[in-house]
Order: C-alpha cells, then sequence, then structure tokens
C-alpha cells in the first residue's frame, strides 16, 4: 500500500526549522539502519549513522527539541551499554566475565526506541508516514507563533520578515530522562554534600557577623537599657538588613537572566518596524513583551556594557536612543550575550 505523499514544510519555516526536519529524517533513517543491523539505538551510536549519512549534526538539543514538537515519536531511556564479546577462542566464561565487568564500570547510555504514531499496531509505520507527522507537527507550531506574534506586532505581514522573527521563537525543548538509580544516588550526594558545606559556611560567616554586631559600641540612644534588650534590638536590625540583601540579589539576578529575552524582543521590533534606532520612551511603549517593564532601561545599559557591539545608546534633542547595529548577525549577537553572561560574576 502506498505511503501518502509528505506534507510540504511551511514556506515561513526558518533555518532552524528546516534543519531540524533533516535532523529528524536523518535520525529515522539512522534509526532503521541499526534496528536491521540489530544495534543497541543509543545517543551516540545514532550520533554516528545520522552524520556519516546526513550533512546533518545531531545533538542531545537536537533530540530534545524533536520530542518537544512530536513527544510520542521516541521513548528514552538510560541503560547499561552491553560489551561486545571479544574475538578469538576465549571462553564462554571469560567473555561473560568481561561483559560484566564492562557493564559495572560503563557509564549508562541514552538509549532511543522508535515509538508508532498512529493508532495502528498491525503494520511497520513507513519513514515518510513518520516524516509526514512530522513535519505536520512543525506547520502547526509555526502557525501557532506567527498567530502570537502578529497579534504583538500588527507590522508583522511580510514572509520575509516573518521568517525572520521565528528565527529567535524558542523551539519546545522535552526533558531528558532521569539516568538510572545509582548514578542518580551518587549525584543526590554529591549534592547534600554541596549544600551542607554551603549551609556551615553560611553559618560560620553569619556567627562572625552576629558577634560583631553584638560586640560594637552601644549607641547613645540605647545607653541605660538592659543589655538582654540591646541585643534583640541588633540582632532584629540585622536580620531585616540580610532580608533587604537577598531580596535586591534575587532582583539582580532577575535583571541578568532575562537579558536575553529582552534582546529577542529588541530584535523582533527591529525586523517589524524596519528601524534600528529608537527612541527608549518609544520601547518603553512598544515591547509589550518586555520581561521587566520597569527597569527596561537598566537592562539596556547592561545590554550596551556586555554587547557594546550590537547595543549603543544615544542622548539627543533631550532624548535618550537605543542604536542597533546592523554590521553583526543576530545569532552572533546572542551567542556573545550569553558568553558574556556566563563570564559575569553575578
Amino acid at each position: 500500500m502506498a505511503s501518502t505523499p509528505i506534507a510540504a514544510l511551511d514556506e515561513r519555516a526558518p533555518e532552524t526549522l528546516k534543519a531540524l526536519v533533516g535532523v529528524f529524517s536523518a535520525l529515522e533513517f539512522g534509526l532503521s539502519s541499526l534496528a536491521l543491523y540489530q544495534h543497541t539505538p543509543d545517543f551516540e551510536t545514532a550520533k554516528r549513522a545520522v552524520e556519516s549519512s546526513s550533512q546533518c549534526q545531531f545533538t542531545l538539543d537536537h533530540l530534545r527539541q524533536i520530542l518537544g514538537l512530536l513527544p510520542t515519536a521516541y521513548r528514552l531511556a538510560w541503560s547499561r551499554p552491553t560489551a561486545h564479546a571479544r574475538r578469538g577462542k576465549s571462553s564462554a566464561a571469560d567473555v561473560a566475565a568481561d561483559a560484566n565487568n564492562a557493564a559495572a564500570d560503563a557509564e549508562p547510555v541514552l538509549v532511543i526506541r522508535r515509538q508508532p504514531l498512529s493508532d495502528s499496531v498491525d503494520r511497520v509505520e513507513p519513514l515518510g508516514d513518520r516524516i509526514q507527522a512530522f513535519v505536520s507537527r512543525v506547520n502547526a507550531f509555526i502557525a501557532a507563533q506567527v498567530e502570537e506574534l502578529t497579534t504583538d506586532m500588527p507590522g508583522l505581514e511580510s514572509d520575509e520578515d516573518v521568517r525572520a522573527a521565528l528565527e529567535i521563537s524558542e523551539i519546545p525543548r522535552a526533558e531528558l530522562p532521569e539516568s538510572d538509580a545509582s548514578l542518580a544516588e551518587h549525584q543526590r550526594r554529591r549534592l547534600n554534600e554541596l549544600a551542607d558545606r554551603g549551609r556551615a559556611e553560611d553559618e560560620n560567616a553569619m556567627k562572625d557577623d552576629e558577634d560583631a554586631v553584638l560586640n560594637a559600641p552601644i549607641p547613645a540612644a540605647l545607653e541605660g537599657l538592659p543589655r538582654w534588650l540591646i541585643d534583640k534590638v541588633r540582632r532584629n536590625e540585622r536580620q531585616a538588613q540580610r532580608v533587604a540583601k537577598r531580596s535586591d540579589d534575587a532582583q539582580r539576578q532577575r535583571v541578568y537572566a532575562t537579558l536575553p529575552q529582552l534582546s529577542d524582543q529588541l530584535q523582533s521590533y527591529a525586523i517589524v518596524t524596519r528601524k534600528h534606532i529608537f527612541p527608549i520612551a518609544e520601547l518603553r511603549a512598544n515591547l509589550r513583551r518586555a520581561p521587566l517593564k520597569d527597569r527596561l532601561e537598566e537592562q539596556l545599559q547592561l545590554l550596551e556594557t556586555l554587547v557594546p557591539f550590537w547595543v549603543t545608546i544615544r542622548c539627543s534633542d533631550g532624548q535618550e536612543y537605543v542604536k542597533l547595529s546592523k554590521a553583526h548577525k543576530y545569532n552572533v549577537v546572542k551567542a556573545e550575550l550569553k558568553r558574556a553572561l556566563a563570564a559575569s560574576t553575578l
């Protein structure tokens, strides 16, 4: 029975989604080949199969994006790798011992098992049907994103502008399964050790800090009060200062963490308006999805510091303007911003 012709990919699809469709097709072909030769379809083996049969690079992030768009395509599980039997005249006992030792020492591998995409279980799904199912999901994702973008940006009309805006849209990513129980337990113990050490260091620092506060000279306003009351007042004041500092630290972290989101908004706005210089007041009014509108100016200044080759803030006629350089591709800007954020001591 002939399979249904593969649905065409939406013409507005950006390069990232076109590449992802190519990766999915190559992965399906690679998994079919591994099944034919009865090889375990772990991630590294599938990666070699994909990259040797096509010009596609295959990463765990690609796998997460594929499952974010088509969650039922594969079942993932961590497993200990099976040892290959040695060639030669080794006894069966030697081979079994080697296999057991290798399995005990080896790190678990991520195994990718195909799952049926249709309710029919009496036939093997043709490769074309599975690719068509994925393309249909990609097209549905594009349609939903375009509807959302045109609602937020009424000036977004041409396919070229839509494609550019879609290029920076976030593709959903599925979570990978947790590793095997022994490895997970080892990771939990390590995290608990680090947490206990951190708590001990914090407690020692707080004790030293409190001792310094309590042993400081008594202010004139508190002289004559009982010592226990003076100590209580000082502890309460110090606790209030700690709470305020923690709140400030959390806000600062949020300001930095949402800078990539703001840069995406700036790039989308530049695409829609076909401009690269904007009054800050205009951005404040029109960036509806800015992550922290009340701290927009502060975040723009941080962008100028972190990616100065892209963002420049100028003052003219009593107004502040943001200028975006057109000399660099946005994927370069975004990569440099992520690198600068990672290097920052927050």
